[in-house]
């Protein structure tokens, strides 16, 4: 009967049910921090670009794992030399047991795990045997407290370049004018064949007549050096190549210079005698290049040069003052003039006495003509005092700053090479 009068009871409209149900609330969605959003794309979607993306971010977060890696080595390398240096200061920390212990420890865990193909061979670590850190003292290598730089050209060791047709040219007219000038020398050598301007009581810087035999020996010297060129060693050398030139020069200089004295030509004579010292200074910078290589070229090729050099330049001062006597040119007062001349003609000879290993022979040709000149005012009518000081000085000194070159080049080499030995 209930169930009757239920369904017996009018049903109301849904206007009136839908007023009486409670009104549903809505709430825009809650940003989380976990929520993703994927950006808008206006262009559809690119699988390269995004590939591309991703093997940006891994190249950069590699290039900062890289950069961290370095930075750790550097802060390690630092402490490393730290502690050597500490160490070497005696102020290294005592070595920490319980550290060297883990990290034997460690070490054995880890081939255990890594390697499984070794496993039946045990990994030992030796923790008692006595630490070889940076506190034990070790053999240090010996170092050379000093290296030896020679103050000059070191020979050239490689191999000759090929001959050419120029080099048998150049042997050929050096020996020429060598053989020429070592023919003239030996004829202006006895008493009265030079001319009356060029003897000791007529020019001022003559020396007396024992010095001409110098013209013999340094034209004897040029041919010897232009012999020397004709070894099998020195065909095509370089050295001798670049002392061609110079040495025609002076072969034929001196020969023209021992016809114009003895025909009394004095302007010839004079341009001779500059040729020859210019030509032989010239030479001398030329072999300082090309330093040489054994004693027989130094014997053989430096030593006529360099005595042409100390020579030519001596027989420029002897031929000025000839030149200026029979012009009739004096210079008031000649005392002063005449050392001028001398220390100028020094100069060259002084320039290159200390150069290369020391060259004596410059130094010792003009100290001959010097020496001859000196005796030329001792025994003569001219009395000059001042020349007697300078030629007999300024000889002196050049002779001895050479061979004080020569001594101190060779006491260094040897204490070079006694510490090279020890080391």
């Amino acid at each position: 009967m209930k169930n009757q009068a239920r369904k017996e009871q009018p049903t109301q409209p849904d206007e009136a049910a839908g007023s009486a149900a409670p009104e549903t609330l809505r709430f825009p969605p809650r940003e989380r921090p976990t929520t993703v959003r994927r950006p808008v794309r206006e262009e559809p979607y690119d699988q390269r670009q995004v590939e591309q993306d991703a093997e940006r971010s891994l190249e950069e977060s590699a290039e900062r794992a890289r950069a961290e890696e370095a930075a750790r080595e550097q802060a390690e390398r630092e402490e490393a030399v730290r502690q050597a240096r500490a160490a070497l200061a005696g102020a290294a920390p005592a070595p920490d047991l319980a550290a060297v212990v883990w990290d034997a420890h460690e070490a054995i865990a880890a081939r255990r795990n890594g390697d499984d193909e070794d496993e039946d061979r045990p990994a030992y670590v030796p923790i008692a045997r006595a630490s070889s850190g940076i506190t034990t003292p070790r053999p240090i290598e010996r170092v050379p407290s000093s290296v030896y730089v020679a103050p000059y050209n070191l020979p050239e060791r490689s191999p000759n370049p090929a001959a050419t047709p120029l080099d048998l040219i150049r042997r050929v007219v050096t020996a020429a004018t060598s053989l020429a000038f070592l023919v003239l020398a030996v004829m202006v050598v006895p008493a009265g064949s030079l001319a009356a301007g060029f003897g000791s009581g007529d020019a001022g810087l003559a020396p007396l007549g024992a010095a001409r035999l110098a013209w013999p020996v340094i034209a004897l010297g040029l041919v010897a050096a232009s012999a020397h060129s004709w070894a099998a060693d020195q065909r095509s050398a370089r050295r001798q190549r670049a002392l061609g030139v110079p040495m025609g020069l002076m072969g034929a200089a001196g020969a023209v210079w021992c016809l114009a004295s003895a025909a009394g030509i004095a302007w010839l004579a004079l341009v001779a005698s500059l040729l020859l010292a210019a030509a032989a200074f010239d030479g001398v910078r030329r072999l300082n290049l090309h330093t040489a290589r054994t004693p027989r070229e130094r014997w053989l090729t430096d030593g006529p040069v360099g005595a042409a050099l100390g020579w030519g330049a001596f027989t420029v001062a002897w031929t000025l003052s000839a030149a200026m006597a029979s012009w009739g040119w004096v210079l008031n007062p000649v005392s002063l003039f005449s050392v001028v001349i001398l220390l100028l003609c020094l100069a060259p000879v002084a320039l290159m006495g200390p150069t290369e290993r020391g060259r004596v022979a410059p130094a010792l040709a003009f100290a001959w003509g010097a020496l001859w000149l000196m005796a030329a005012r001792i025994f003569g009518d001219l009395h000059d005092p001042w020349v007697l000081i300078v030629a007999g000085g300024g000889a002196a000194l050049a002779v001895l700053t050479a061979l004080a070159r020569r001594q101190e080049i060779a006491d260094t080499e040897r204490r070079a090479l006694q510490a090279t030995s020890r080391d």
